[in-house]
């Protein structure tokens, strides 16, 4: 009795795995594989590829037959969109073995889209981009200031001006600073906080770090200057970098320089050397500054006032590498006192306003920064 006791209870032991093992293999069956090639997105035009087309070939006849199930099987997404956001409105219609979606409206150029099929043995997506216009490269890097070949070690700023208003974030990618004597990128030059661009986007400012320009200061102790006395430099604006409208530049650009010894000067206002224009014409009013100043603050920080105090409209720029301030008049000169206004912020290219120096070493006696002559004055005669 004993012994078939303990046969019976290892036959049922025996079929009751079986059982299990039947059970398992039936749970653990791996679900019918991936067809990837059922999935196919057609752009009927290459002229207007907003118009598509995407076909799910050799649907079951239960997804055919039926078209409420249409609209859950084959979707179309904007890549990125939030998920709560419905598919893409679209017309579905069946063609013999297949399911059809039109997107009732045209798609956008150079976006991306995610196409999904649903169907019983079958979940595909598929990415797919809507190609961009085919535009012409336009924009260009019209100029770099300073100008000139050679400019001070503490330079502070550098002013990329384009052709065309540019695509805005990551511009840091896109530019080199190349020391040319060994070839390889300067480290770490920019101050990278913030882009800072005019607002029509043609104009970027790019500021080098003022860690490294300052004296005393742990970013220049630890890694030196960015600029040093006598080496060659070259700025380098790759060409991969994208306008406004998505189209990279028509074209590289390098503006070379030498670095020469630091300007630890302020402008001096009283020193500046006036040339008068001729009265009854529009010949214009020069000044020259005896070194170069920041361009883009000369510009607007010095006016013309007539005798009576009112501004004298007219157009200014830079002559000289930066050095000569010209200014035409909208009308002509008259006879009479004028004033030359003269902002304390003015820089030069180094920093140093004509309020106080930018760099003052912090182990030496700092001299308070004298007051600068900020109005000069001409006159004019019949």
């Amino acid at each position: 009795m004993k012994t078939f006791l303990t046969r019976s209870t290892t036959w049922c032991s025996a079929a009751w795995l079986l059982v299990a093992s039947l059970a398992c293999e039936s749970v653990t069956e791996p679900p019918p594989p991936r067809e990837e090639a059922e999935l196919e997105v057609v752009i009927p035009d290459p002229e207007a590829p907003g118009e598509v087309e995407v076909r799910a070939e050799g649907l079951p006849d239960s997804v055919l037959i039926d078209p409420g199930s249409w609209p859950h099987s084959l979707r179309v997404f904007q890549l990125g969109a939030s998920a709560d956001l419905p598919p893409l409105l679209g017309d579905w219609n069946r063609d013999e073995s297949a399911l059809v979606f039109e997107p009732r409206f045209p798609l956008a150029r150079g976006r991306s889209y995610r196409a999904e099929l649903r169907a019983p043995g079958r979940e595909v997506d598929r990415v797919f981009e809507i190609p961009a216009e085919a535009l012409e490269p336009l924009a260009t890097v019209r100029a770099v200031y300073p100008s000139a070949d050679a400019l001070p070690e503490n330079l502070l700023r550098l002013y990329v001006h384009f052709s065309a208003p540019m695509g805005r974030g990551g511009v840091y990618e896109y530019i080199r600073l190349v020391d040319l004597e060994s070839g390889e990128e300067v480290f770490d030059p920019w101050m990278e906080a913030e882009e800072l661009w005019d607002p029509a986007g043609q104009r970027l400012t790019l500021l080098i770090h003022p860690g490294r320009i300052k004296r005393g200061l742990r970013p220049r102790e630890e890694y030196g200057p960015v600029l040093a006395v006598g080496r060659a430099y070259a700025l380098r604006v790759d060409p991969a970098w994208k306008d406004a409208r998505g189209v990279s530049l028509a074209e590289p650009f390098e503006k070379r320089f030498e670095a020469e010894p630091a300007d630890m000067r302020q402008p001096d206002v009283e020193s500046w050397q006036l040339s008068a224009p001729v009265v009854e014409t529009k010949s214009p009013l020069k000044i020259a500054f005896g070194e170069a100043l920041d361009r883009a603050l000369a510009l607007r920080m010095i006016w013309v006032t007539d005798a009576a105090g009112e501004y004298v409209a007219g157009r200014a720029e830079l002559a000289e590498n930066e050095t000569m301030w010209l200014f035409e008049p909208d009308r002509a000169w008259r006879a009479g006192r004028y004033r030359i206004h003269v902002d304390q912020a003015l820089e030069d290219v180094a920093g140093n306003s004509v309020r106080a120096l930018f760099d003052v070493d912090v182990f030496e006696k700092a001299e308070a920064p004298k007051v600068e002559v900020t109005e000069l004055e001409f006159e004019l005669s019949p």
